[in-house]
């Protein structure tokens, strides 16, 4: 996760105000509990956090990232702003999986920026590849074997080890969780 930029804080200013007060209150308890999770333990390569069953990462199923909050829709997920916008897509937003709503975060590569997704969880893999490629997604990720699944047509492999992808050390996740973290407790959200 990025440090929060001035732009970023303003973003969320605007966010808050334009948001419910009640939803305001639940997505600052989701975002409260989410940072403390990351704090608490070592996600360097990404997260799957189920919103249902207490932020708790599920053991099995398949996680697709949900288009309508992804970078390339103009929706910028990263940052404090980010995560509250995931988190509000997720509370206004029906589940389409039978897993339910989960958070999600990863190193997107390709912006150079961690990035907050909301997830669902699909149980059967062709039905999981389907939902997929409807969220326009380059891939799902299988929740029991950890392995990333490419929906690339061009991709000859279908299955790549997710333990062979570029890893975020672990230092600089800690690093910018914790001004994430520290910037929140200044704004008092949490």
């Amino acid at each position: 996760m990025e440090k929060s930029t001035e732009k970023d804080i303003i973003e969320l200013k605007k966010l808050i105000k334009e948001t419910d007060k009640n939803l305001v209150n639940k997505i600052k308890e989701i975002g409260s509990a989410v940072k403390e999770k990351l704090n608490s333990g070592d996600y360097s390569e990404g997260f799957t956090f189920s919103i249902k069953n207490n932020l708790e990462t599920p053991e099995k199923g398949f996680a697709i990232g949900c288009d309508g909050t992804q970078l390339r829709s103009n929706f910028n997920t990263t940052g404090d702003a980010g995560l509250f916008r995931c988190i509000k897509y997720i509370l206004e937003n029906p589940c389409p999986g039978q897993g339910g709503w989960c958070i999600g975060g990863w190193n997107n590569s390709e912006y150079g920026l961690f990035q907050f997704d909301a997830t669902y969880i699909i149980m059967n893999e062709q039905e999981a590849m389907e939902a997929g490629r409807k969220e326009k997604q380059q891939g799902i990720f299988n929740l029991g074997t950890f392995d990333y699944i490419s929906l690339n047509a061009n991709d000859n492999t279908d299955v790549l080890d997710a333990q062979k992808e570029t890893p975020v050390s672990e230092a600089v996740i800690r690093k910018v969780t914790n001004e994430v973290i520290e910037q929140l407790r200044k704004k008092r959200m949490i």
